[in-house]
């Protein structure tokens, strides 16, 4: 009975996961609802299983980012709690368990977003820097996996974002500056690696976006043109990439931003307007 759960319990999972990257959400909230149920019953069946715990904090954690994706904070942290609680006991009983690291900040990452949502801004960032430090320990412990370096810039970024939300002039600059250097010694060792250009493109955008906050606009401009160039680049490598248009588009936006600031509004209009040229075909797309 168990077996036949395991399996159904997993086939769920998948088709939840698979139903929600297809922007089917509806359905993939219902796979994932039949999916929890099992799992619950089959931790509660193995009160002594670590796995089967795991399991059931892994689907919480990729269920929960459904409702966090549409504005459903409240519903999003009540999964990211519970997904919590269950990482905590696994790591009480093996700390040092790098899998249960790794679902610890991975869940961190999605919870901040439902709590900032809330204006949780003092817990977001306590669980984000708890997740910096835990990933750290993970990017000592595999110093040659790729993925787990990308999580300490990855974590970083998203406390850069939140500092950004919360327009926190005293400490924006300075998480958003900490998020330039991975990207960028990445890059350096493979320059065609557009997953790392990505990220750096997105680093000095965000960095302009901080910039901006803490009204510095020479700053801010110099970054987005940073910005602009590696989302260019990108571009000239898959000319029909919706998401790399779009990108630029409001890379763009920030440009226009800045010539306001510097009371140069005839080129910030002239920046602007060009937005609103790009924007248009990629709205008519996305209908």
């Amino acid at each position: 009975n168990l077996e036949s759960k395991e399996k159904l319990a997993n086939n769920y999972y998948t088709t939840a996961r698979t139903l929600w990257n297809n922007s089917q959400t509806k359905e993939a909230e219902e796979a994932f609802e039949k999916g929890l149920k099992l799992r619950r019953e089959l931790a509660a069946a193995q009160p002594e299983s670590v796995e089967a715990k795991n399991r059931l904090a892994v689907l919480l954690v990729d269920y929960g980012a459904i409702p966090a994706f549409n504005f459903q904070a409240e519903k999003a942290l009540f999964l990211y709690n519970d997904a919590y609680a269950i990482i905590n006991e696994l790591r009480q009983k093996e700390p040092e368990n790098p899998d249960f690291k790794k679902s610890l900040t991975r869940m961190i990452r999605s919870m901040s977003k439902a709590k900032t949502a809330l204006g949780d801004y003092d817990g977001a960032f306590s669980d984000l820097y708890l997740a910096v430090d835990v990933s750290k320990e993970l990017a000592q412990q595999f110093p040659k996996d790729f993925r787990v370096q990308r999580s300490v810039w990855l974590t970083e970024s998203i406390i850069c974002e939140a500092y950004i939300d919360k327009a926190e002039r005293q400490k924006v600059v300075d998480a958003c500056t900490k998020i330039i250097d991975f990207p960028t010694k990445a890059l350096a060792k493979e320059p065609e690696n557009g997953v790392v250009a990505y990220d750096l493109a997105i680093s000095h955008f965000n960095l302009s976006r901080a910039y901006r906050i803490n009204n510095e606009p020479s700053m801010t401009l110099a970054s987005a043109q940073k910005a602009i160039e590696g989302m260019t680049n990108l571009l000239k490598k898959d000319p029909e990439n919706a998401e790399y248009k779009r990108n630029l588009a409001v890379y763009q936006t920030e440009i226009g931003r800045s010539y306001m600031m510097l009371k140069q509004y005839e080129r910030a209009i002239a920046e602007l307007k060009n937005v609103i040229a790009a924007m248009g075909p990629i709205a008519e797309n996305d209908r």
